[in-house]
């Protein structure tokens, strides 16, 4: 071997040969001890840097590592290479799985974000809820839908049963209202006839009224003629639908007579309808006048449901406190009154009033006040029905007094009626005084 040509392999051979000689010397000398050891450089671990948004609890391969406060952060040294590192939040309803790569040498930083899982989590939930609800509202109106058409084949099936098994009766298919075969038969006045359909029991039903005047004139035919007499016994022809039988020259309706806004002078007037004109005449009477007849209706099918409905929210609006129906003359009243007002502003305060859903608010008849006035009541001293609010007493009707100018008003302390007097501050132009304006509607309107 030539060493002068390998430097490498001549340092080995001095460097055994060095050790084998010191060898030797420690053995004869038995005093000296030589070790030769390599030095070796302990390796540096890199850094694991791991942030959370949230508070959360974390963990690195699977080993639970400790909890992180919101927006802090912890280091942990690792091995190089892949890692897996979870957080969740302290709940546990939202967690995540990040893997990362940690180098050699250095730092590797891991942001957990949880914020922006909660929020999706947070959103899905409530649009389940919101689908949820949705369904819920779906289900109920088909089920109240399914219940009306339930309730209208009923209705259906009672009407025509009572149209056929019954002769007391007929039911126009046009309009679906069902009509007494005949009028009540004698002469009576506008509330003598109201009263007289509301208490009518036939067919099997109860909810009988006085018609509209338009529903009057749904059943007239001019091409129809149905033998009759008038009051004197002259014998004469009803242009009407049904073969309905008649026994005087008009009909009352349930629709009053108007009062024009730029008018003065209330109106104590209903419509009538007179069956044995070539034309169907329309006219006016005086409410407390005797000589028209009572041809009492109802509704079925569709427009029965909605009168029955019509009747069941007024009992709601009364037990919101908004109105009270009387139900013993079907009219509906404002719960309170509006005070301080001169005639002319109360009739149109009624005729403009928008409340409960109605528009056909009206001022009273001086009639109507007196049916609710009740000395037995006494709230406040103040005797009136439905605990309705008259705090001044006096209120204004529709109904003329004893001259020209002067309206009738009541008063619900002593019970009452009352024209405004002859002087100036006594006319319904000018005078106030403590009067209030108590509306009223029909409430099967």
């Amino acid at each position: 071997m030539h060493l002068h040509r390998n430097p490498s392999a001549l340092l080995l051979v001095l460097t055994a040969l060095l050790t084998t000689g010191l060898a030797a010397r420690a053995q004869q000398d038995g005093d000296v001890t030589v070790i030769i050891k390599a030095k070796s450089k302990q390796a540096t671990l890199p850094t694991l840097l791991v942030m959370c948004d949230l508070v959360c609890n974390w963990k690195l391969d699977g080993e639970v590592k400790g909890h992180i406060d919101a927006g802090g952060s912890v280091k942990v040294k690792v091995e190089p290479g892949q890692h897996m590192v979870e957080a969740a939040t302290e709940d546990g309803f939202d967690w995540v799985k990040q893997p990362s790569t940690v180098k050699p040498t250095g730092q590797t930083m891991v942001n957990i974000e949880l914020q922006p899982i909660r929020d999706a989590r947070l959103i899905a939930e409530q649009e389940a809820q919101d689908q949820a609800a949705q369904e819920a509202v779906r289900e109920a109106q088909a089920k109240a839908e399914t219940q009306q058409l339930l309730e209208k084949a009923a209705q259906a099936a009672r009407d025509k049963a009572a149209s056929e098994a019954v002769p007391g009766v007929w039911t126009d298919a046009a309009t679906g209202l069902m009509w007494t075969k005949k009028d009540n038969g004698s002469s009576v006045a506008w509330k003598q006839a109201t009263d007289y359909c509301r208490n009518l029991q036939l067919a099997g039903y109860s909810d009988w009224r006085l018609p509209e005047v338009d529903e009057l004139g749904d059943i007239y035919d001019s091409s129809l003629n149905v033998p009759g007499h008038s009051i004197d016994g002259q014998p004469l022809n009803w242009h009407i639908k049904g073969d309905l039988k008649l026994s005087g020259m008009w009909e009352v309706s349930n629709t009053r007579e108007e009062v024009p806004q730029n008018s003065y002078q209330p109106s104590g007037k209903a419509w009538i309808f007179e069956f044995s004109q070539d034309w169907g005449k329309r006219s006016t009477f005086p409410i407390d006048l005797s000589g028209g007849r009572a041809l009492c209706v109802r509704a079925t099918g569709d427009r029965a449901l909605r009168e029955q409905e019509e009747r069941e929210r007024a009992a709601r609006e009364a037990a919101a406190g908004l109105t009270w129906t009387d139900t013993a003359t079907g009219l509906m009243w404002t719960k309170k009154d509006q005070g301080n007002l001169n005639w002319k502003q109360a009739t149109v305060y009624c005729q403009n009033l928008q409340l409960a859903g109605h528009s056909d608010w009206r001022l009273p008849e001086i009639e109507e006040l007196q049916g609710i006035y009740d000395r037995d009541v006494g709230m406040g001293g103040h005797n009136v029905k439905g605990n309705l609010q008259v705090p001044k007493w006096w209120e204004w009707s529709s109904s003329q007094g004893d001259a020209t100018g002067q309206i009738l008003i009541f008063d619900f302390k002593d019970g009452i009626r009352f024209s405004g007097g002859t002087g100036r501050d006594w006319t319904v132009w000018s005078w106030r005084g403590d009067t209030g304006a108590l509306c009223v509607r029909r409430a099967n309107h």
